[in-house]
């Protein structure tokens, strides 16, 4: 047995091969998951893009920025475990159980080809959606490794050949198309939905055991015969105490007719999902002496078959009790949930809570609060439940579990290929019985049961409707930018109707900066590109609009806005050439070209670069040196689509598929994110990716990666990220209604912001006080919107004028210059955040030495 650790506040015994989530771990030690990565990258990462991992010249930087970002990430911690909170499950079975909801009842084709070398035995389910609206194909792809759903687009509304539908999911199914056989026999459906069933689970059986003062082995720990009142008071916190003889619910294994299990037990149920609880003391219990007894095989089957165990250790905070994950012979239990009572002298009972779980599984939420301590209640069960069922759908994913997924789903899917390959359509006789027992089958699925826990993010329309379709928009104040074919409008509060800004339409792209009070669109036929003022705008004078030119620069296809050193800047893509300019305080000049081996299609500024992606690749320029370099390229030849600024990280999205990468194009995080569409475009809300598809928006969180919300916006175009006067973001969304040929302006926010927060927003909140404190440096200011500018930026009232090429400044020299004038006004060049210490602000001098050095 592998030696431990523990300490007498500490619930558990450290041990190698666990990762352990509590109010004293640092949040980058838990696990596989990386979990912290991200912060530490945003911490440690220069604002040149230069890894800071290792500091090279100061040499104590790093050790300096870790203490800081501890002291910034114990501040920012601080969500109490006693509010009420969104808990979210991840992975809803919402999108698991396709065959059941769609295609079930529908007119659809089934396919299976047998032992493919690299797949082996092969199910597919097409389905075509001929909406004239919305024409596209659900796709469902069964191997014994993946399970793959995918929406492919129609827009022809045309039948697509199955290889280009198999393409359309991953590039290396396409060679399926010529070995899959059509299978007309209605019975394969039973055996499709049987696979569906054995994923989409929503029964679980949890394990909670006792443990007393001093306990620390199984065999004393299954010998508590009784419950304690705090472990009675703690079960009824879980679930209700049911009689399992005569029970016709889940029960877990449990004998509800001759009481071989007990006479009793708790079940609970939550997000749709049915919870049966093996309690220690409730299965029996055998007295006297010999190895049955002391083991008390009886409980051990239960709980040591269990994946999830709630461990209750009733025993004072000072006892030095603390639970060993070795301590029970186990190769089901993987993840761990330990709870202590505390501060007794409460009225209310509170309990500590620690979590483990086995290194193989990655890190799941929701995030334990700081301080981790809960009071009894509704609160506590939603969050402890939630946690466990995440935990346990991990574990499902870690490589024990996936090996016996994969050998029952090779099982089942030789059986279907046996019985189907080349089998006769059913008989009219066998038909009428078999559509029966699929109906039973799928009963309860598609509306019985809940698919998604609850709503964490919440569409509400904004004002009235607006006329025709809605191509681009913007905020500026209180008023809407927003352009149609028709050309581009305002709509400011108060006044009788929209004003015109141009009737060159239609509009291609628009950017709106507010800071300089500006418009940016691309009009009309020829794409040229504009430049309108919104100050005379909104005051009701006219505004005809600046031609924005350069050599070689025709038909405008991108736009997109950033800041250098507080200066705003403009690119522009013209097909395959990209053109940066600089705001000279009348207008936007000219400072950089660049031309492309292909067209462009994604532009983003990010710190002092621009992000470009085109072909098959993205690439970097650096604004400062107008050098371009490789980012990433998609080895299956997929096309870049997006880019979006999570945290201090790019994701790059190609096609389908999300990467995260630093500046470097070094990979961030050890997970990719996979859509079921192809996104039109991204953006992030802390601590949530959204991707926006047509009619559907996918939601993730940056944690884990797993999808916890999907929302349907008919005809959903995504614009921006708007941040309102009380600092909460929101996705600018519309949908338009082809039959009104109207647009609604939808604002998509957190549907409990105050509180989602109770552990969710811990590493943005960490990383905001880290850059907030120590990258306070007047380095370049760029918005995280995606967009917009951001709200917060000061705007310079007089700006200086466009410096050669490349862009000037350098970053070393803005750096150089701000800490000298820091000196000079005798600070230490910072402005603290809330609670810093004496000591933090040395440590803070320290490191801005060390920053002046590296960058010297």
């Amino acid at each position: 047995m592998a030696t431990g650790t523990s300490n007498s506040s500490s619930l558990y015994v450290r041990k190698n091969g666990f990762w352990y989530e509590d109010g004293d771990a640092d949040i980058a030690e838990l696990g596989a998951s990386d979990l912290g990565s991200a912060a530490r990258r945003a911490a440690g990462e220069h604002r040149d893009g230069s890894d800071g991992e290792k500091s090279g010249g100061g040499g104590s930087g790093g050790d300096i920025l870790s203490k800081l970002k501890r002291r910034s990430k114990r501040r920012s911690r601080s969500a109490s475990a006693s509010s009420t909170g969104v808990y979210a499950l991840e992975d809803p079975n919402f999108d698991i159980t396709w065959y059941a909801k769609y295609f079930v009842g529908a007119e659809h084709t089934n396919y299976v080809a047998d032992a493919d070398a690299e797949y082996g035995n092969v199910v597919v389910s097409t389905l075509r959606i001929s909406d004239a609206h919305d024409p596209h194909y659900r796709v469902i792809v069964i191997t014994k490794y993946n399970t793959d759903r995918h929406l492919v687009p129609n827009p022809k509304n045309k039948k697509l050949p199955l290889k280009d539908l198999l393409g359309a999911v991953r590039k290396g199914y396409t060679r399926l198309a010529k070995k899959l056989k059509k299978v007309s026999n209605l019975a394969m459906q039973k055996d499709i939905l049987k696979i569906e069933d054995m994923e989409s689970i929503d029964k679980y059986k949890f394990g909670v055991l006792l443990v007393k003062p001093g306990q620390t082995n199984e065999a004393d720990m299954f010998g508590n015969e009784h419950p304690s009142p705090a472990f009675t008071e703690f079960l009824q916190c879980l679930g209700d105490e049911i009689t399992l003889a005569g029970w016709d619910g889940y029960r877990a294994g449990l004998d509800t007719k001759y009481g071989n299990t007990g006479e009793t037990s708790y079940y609970t149920e939550i997000h749709g999902c049915k919870v049966m609880f093996h309690v220690s003391t409730c299965l029996p219990f055998t007295p006297g002496e010999g190895a049955e007894m002391t083991q008390q095989l009886q409980r051990k089957r239960h709980i040591g078959n269990d994946v999830v165990v709630i461990v209750f250790i009733d025993a004072d905070e000072d006892s030095g009790t603390a639970f060993d994950t070795e301590c029970i012979s186990s190769q089901f239990n993987h993840v761990w949930a330990i709870v202590q009572p505390t501060n007794k002298a409460s009225r209310q009972t509170q309990y500590k809570v620690a979590v483990a779980a086995n290194e193989a599984v990655k890190y799941f939420m929701p995030i334990l609060p700081q301080p981790p301590v809960f009071t009894h209640g509704a609160n506590f069960r939603e969050w402890l439940l939630t946690k466990m069922i995440n935990g346990e759908r991990s574990a499902m994913h870690s490589e024990a579990f996936v090996k016996l997924s994969e050998r029952t789903k090779e099982l089942m899917l030789g059986d279907i290929v046996s019985t189907y390959m080349g089998a006769r359509v059913t008989n009219q006789a066998k038909e009428q019985a078999l559509r029966k027992q699929i109906e039973a089958m799928v009963s309860g699925k598609a509306s019985g049961k809940p698919k998604q826990s609850v709503n964490i993010f919440d569409a509400a329309p904004v004002g009235s409707s607006f006329p025709g379709e809605i191509r681009a928009l913007g905020f500026y104040g209180e008023s809407i930018v927003y352009g149609t074919d028709a050309g581009l409008f305002v709509r400011t509060p108060g006044a009788s109707a929209d004003a015109p800004l141009s009737d060159a339409g239609p509009v291609h792209e628009l950017v709106v900066v507010s800071d300089i009070a500006v418009a940016v669109a691309v009009l009309g036929k020829k794409r040229q590109t504009y430049v309108f003022s919104l100050a005379s705008a909104t005051a009701g004078l006219s505004s005809s609009g600046t031609l924005l030119t350069a050599p070689a620069m025709k038909k405008a296809t991108l736009l997109a806005y950033g800041t250098y050193s507080t200066t705003p800047l403009l690119a522009v893509a013209c097909s395959s050439a990209v053109f940066v300019f600089q705001w000279s305080g009348s207008g936007f000049v000219l400072t950089q070209s660049h031309t492309l081996p292909t067209t462009v299609t994604v532009l983003k500024f990010f710190k002092s670069f621009l992000v470009i992606g085109f072909g098959h690749a993205f690439e970097v320029i650096d604004l400062e040196t107008s050098s371009i370099s490789p980012l990433r390229a998609s080895d299956d030849k997929l096309s870049p689509v997006a880019v979006c600024v999570v945290d201090a990280q790019l994701m790059l999205v190609f096609a389908d598929e999300g990467v995260f990468v630093n500046v470097k194009g070094v990979t961030t995080q050890d997970f990719a994110l996979k859509w079921t569409t192809l996104p039109t475009a991204t953006c992030f809300i802390d601590p949530y990716i959204l991707s926006f598809t047509r009619n559907f928006v996918e939601i993730r969180t940056k944690v884990t990666g797993r999808l916890v919300q999907t929302m349907q916006i008919n005809d959903c175009a995504f614009h921006s990220v708007h941040r309102n006067a009380a600092g909460s973001r929101a996705a600018v969304v519309t949908s338009y209604d082809p039959t009104s040929d109207a647009t609604s302006l939808l604002l998509l926010s957190l549907a409990n912001h105050t509180s989602v927060g109770a552990g969710l927003a811990v590493l943005s909140d960490s990383v905001a006080s880290i850059m907030a404190s120590v990258a306070s440096l007047p380095l370049p200011a760029h918005s995280a919107l995606d967009g917009l500018p951001a709200a917060e930026a000061p705007a310079p009232s007089v700006f200086a004028p466009a410096p050669p090429l490349p862009l000037a400044p350098p970053l070393a020299a803005a750096r150089k210059a701000a800490l000298g004038s820091s000196a000079a006004a005798g600070s230490s060049g910072l402005e603290l955040a809330d609670g810093m210490t004496d000591a933090d602000a040395e440590w803070v001098a320290q490191l801005q030495e060390s920053l002046l050095q590296a960058s010297a």
